[in-house]
């Protein structure tokens, strides 16, 4: 389980951090490992982490039902009968998305954050519990699989005095109830009402920085945080760069320092895109073109007996927007597996092919207007 502290004021363990705690099976019921004791103040959540296994093989499955007791009264209840693909990006809220990203383990959280509109709460609130000093909160979990199978854990929160030299810190908060627009010195973000789960910490740097066009980084917000609709990015666009105008685009920039592809025009100045991801933002320059390789190529270039002819096509930036075929300058259908940066060009599918020598050439495109082409004679 994990435990949250759903305010700066609310503490676990003496701090205002979240508390991941291991379980351990006892006679038939889970307990915390240990018999780990654990101590809270003010309003907390609590998530689980679960898996079901079928009794043949290794198979790991959700669960059914996750109900939530608190002093004996039903205080959560999830139960997933059925599921409607509309609200599938609604899981970034329902998990703790930052623990997924950050060690892959998927905890559902036992409290629903405001703008989480999932269908599967049977029961839901804004917290799991509240405490206070003379209080002692006795919490259960009981969950199901799909055939009724049943686990159980039970645990107790004990209440803790707020230490005396803890003072938390006034925080400017985004609300998830209404847009929210950021406006400053050559940058500006605009998040529409509803894209925030939940009212989050606001959060801007900028810094100077040699490894990109500019050298100008801005961070806006933390990674961890999931977006459900798409913010606009906008940079100020500098004349410096005007040569590069067709070939820019809005970057994230890692911690690493790599950088990512987020699209983008320059109109008036400016350059912006959308993204659902807060992150670290910069202009970009994409100007290298795509690179072509025929792979699997049999002795002599001599197709005869094969059933297909397979071109690899790599962008490393903007990627692969357009592709075109031909063979003796007829056009020729070729499927592009973008997983696996193939071309594929079944022989089944080109009637005009006669016995004989053949010259492909192949041409691909990048978003930014980036061309490469490359020729290859062969036989059939």
């Amino acid at each position: 389980i994990k435990l949250y502290p759903l305010t700066n004021s609310s503490t676990i363990n003496g701090k205002n951090e979240a508390l991941y705690v291991s379980v351990e099976m006892n006679q038939g019921q889970y307990q915390l490992k240990g018999g780990q004791k654990v101590s809270a103040q003010g309003s907390i959540g609590v998530g689980v982490d679960v898996i079901d296994f079928l009794n043949v093989g290794n198979r790991k499955c959700g669960v059914s039902s996750i109900e939530l007791m608190v002093d004996n009264r039903v205080k959560f209840h999830s139960l997933i009968n059925e599921f409607s693909f509309s609200e599938s990006r609604y899981i970034n809220s329902h998990i703790d998305y930052a623990e997924k990203q950050k060690t892959g383990r998927v905890i559902q959280k036992s409290f629903v954050d405001a703008n989480n509109k999932l269908h599967i709460y049977q029961v839901k609130n804004s917290e799991s519990f509240s405490i206070s000093l003379a209080q002692t909160r006795e919490l259960k979990y009981i969950v199901k699989d799909v055939r009724g199978n049943v686990s159980t854990l039970n645990f107790k929160v004990n209440g803790e005095a707020q230490l005396p030299h803890y003072h938390p810190k006034a925080v400017r908060l985004m609300d998830c109830k209404q847009a929210f627009v950021f406006d400053t010195l050559g940058f500006a973000v605009k998040i529409p009402e509803g894209a925030l789960y939940t009212d989050l910490p606001f959060s801007y740097s900028s810094e100077s920085n040699a490894a990109v066009k500019n050298k100008r980084i801005f961070t806006f917000g933390s990674a961890s945080n999931p977006l459900h609709e798409g913010m606009t990015v906008i940079l100020d666009f500098p004349s410096t760069l005007n040569a590069y105008r067709s070939k820019a685009f809005v970057a994230s920039v890692a911690a690493n320092g790599k950088i990512g592809y987020l699209g983008g025009q320059v109109t008036n100045g400016k350059i912006q895109t959308t993204t659902r991801s807060f992150d670290s933002f910069a202009i970009g320059v994409d100007t290298i073109v795509p690179t072509i390789s025929f792979i699997n190529v049999p002795a002599g270039s001599d197709y005869g007996v094969s059933k297909s002819i397979r071109v690899e096509v790599r962008d490393e930036m903007s990627g692969i927007t357009d592709y075109r075929c031909t063979i003796d300058g007829t056009w020729a259908l070729f499927e592009y597996d973008a997983k696996n940066n193939v071309l594929i060009g079944d022989f089944k599918r080109m009637p005009f092919l006669t016995k004989g020598k053949h010259v492909l050439e192949v041409s691909v495109t990048d978003a930014k207007g980036n061309q490469a082409s490359k020729t290859k004679n062969f036989s059939y």
